[in-house]
Protein backbone atom coordinates (compact mmCIF):
# COMPACT_ATOMS: atom_id res chain seq x y z
CA UNK A 1 0.00 0.00 0.00
CA UNK A 2 2.89 2.32 0.79
CA UNK A 3 4.44 1.81 -2.67
CA UNK A 4 1.12 2.57 -4.34
CA UNK A 5 0.74 5.74 -2.30
CA UNK A 6 4.30 6.81 -3.08
CA UNK A 7 3.69 6.31 -6.81
CA UNK A 8 0.28 8.00 -6.99
CA UNK A 9 -0.08 10.14 -3.85
CA UNK A 10 -3.40 8.40 -3.11
CA UNK A 11 -4.79 5.20 -1.65
CA UNK A 12 -5.19 2.20 -3.98
CA UNK A 13 -8.65 1.74 -2.42
CA UNK A 14 -10.12 5.11 -3.39
CA UNK A 15 -11.11 7.89 -1.07
CA UNK A 16 -10.80 6.67 2.50
CA UNK A 17 -10.67 8.79 5.62
CA UNK A 18 -7.18 8.52 7.09
CA UNK A 19 -8.74 8.78 10.55
CA UNK A 20 -10.99 5.76 10.17
CA UNK A 21 -9.27 2.44 10.76
CA UNK A 22 -12.62 0.73 10.22
CA UNK A 23 -13.06 2.24 6.73
CA UNK A 24 -9.52 1.29 5.76
CA UNK A 25 -9.91 -2.27 7.03
CA UNK A 26 -13.21 -2.66 5.24
CA UNK A 27 -11.79 -1.29 1.98
CA UNK A 28 -8.78 -3.62 2.16
CA UNK A 29 -11.03 -6.64 2.75
CA UNK A 30 -13.90 -5.79 0.39
CA UNK A 31 -12.49 -3.66 -2.43
CA UNK A 32 -10.13 -4.53 -5.25
CA UNK A 33 -7.23 -2.06 -5.37
CA UNK A 34 -6.89 0.28 -8.32
CA UNK A 35 -3.71 -0.27 -10.36
CA UNK A 36 -1.42 2.77 -10.03
CA UNK A 37 -1.70 3.55 -13.75
CA UNK A 38 -5.50 3.71 -13.51
CA UNK A 39 -5.73 6.28 -10.72
CA UNK A 40 -7.89 9.08 -12.05
CA UNK A 41 -7.06 12.76 -12.29
CA UNK A 42 -9.65 13.65 -9.65
CA UNK A 43 -8.09 11.52 -6.90
CA UNK A 44 -4.52 12.31 -7.86
CA UNK A 45 -4.41 15.56 -9.87
CA UNK A 46 -0.60 15.79 -9.68
CA UNK A 47 -0.22 12.55 -11.65
CA UNK A 48 0.20 13.36 -15.35
CA UNK A 49 -0.83 11.20 -18.28
CA UNK A 50 2.85 10.47 -19.01
CA UNK A 51 3.42 9.37 -15.40
CA UNK A 52 0.41 7.06 -15.59
CA UNK A 53 1.85 5.53 -18.76
CA UNK A 54 5.16 4.82 -16.98
CA UNK A 55 3.29 3.06 -14.17
CA UNK A 56 1.51 0.74 -16.60
CA UNK A 57 2.89 -2.78 -16.82
CA UNK A 58 5.49 -3.93 -14.33
CA UNK A 59 4.74 -1.42 -11.57
CA UNK A 60 1.01 -2.14 -11.81
CA UNK A 61 1.79 -5.87 -11.55
CA UNK A 62 4.15 -5.46 -8.58
CA UNK A 63 1.70 -3.29 -6.62
CA UNK A 64 -1.28 -5.53 -7.37
CA UNK A 65 0.64 -8.67 -6.40
CA UNK A 66 1.62 -7.08 -3.08
CA UNK A 67 -2.03 -6.16 -2.43
CA UNK A 68 -3.65 -9.51 -3.32
CA UNK A 69 -6.34 -10.67 -0.91
CA UNK A 70 -5.07 -14.27 -0.77
CA UNK A 71 -1.79 -14.34 1.21
CA UNK A 72 -0.62 -17.41 -0.73
CA UNK A 73 -0.69 -15.33 -3.94
CA UNK A 74 1.21 -12.32 -2.52
CA UNK A 75 4.98 -11.97 -2.30
CA UNK A 76 6.46 -14.60 0.02
CA UNK A 77 8.54 -11.97 1.81
CA UNK A 78 10.00 -8.48 1.55
CA UNK A 79 13.06 -9.83 -0.27
CA UNK A 80 10.96 -11.14 -3.18
CA UNK A 81 9.07 -7.85 -3.30
CA UNK A 82 12.33 -5.89 -3.29
CA UNK A 83 13.80 -8.08 -6.04
CA UNK A 84 10.90 -7.25 -8.37
CA UNK A 85 11.30 -3.54 -7.65
CA UNK A 86 15.05 -3.83 -8.30
CA UNK A 87 14.43 -5.66 -11.60
CA UNK A 88 12.03 -2.92 -12.68
CA UNK A 89 14.57 -0.22 -11.84
CA UNK A 90 17.24 -2.05 -13.84
CA UNK A 91 14.86 -2.52 -16.82
CA UNK A 92 14.94 -6.29 -16.36
CA UNK A 93 11.88 -8.55 -16.71
CA UNK A 94 9.75 -8.65 -13.57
Amino acid sequence: MVLSQLLTDTSPYGRISADSGYELTRAICDTEPVPPSRVDAITSPALTRAQRRRLRGDLDAVVLMALRKDPARRYADATAFGEDIFRHQESLPV
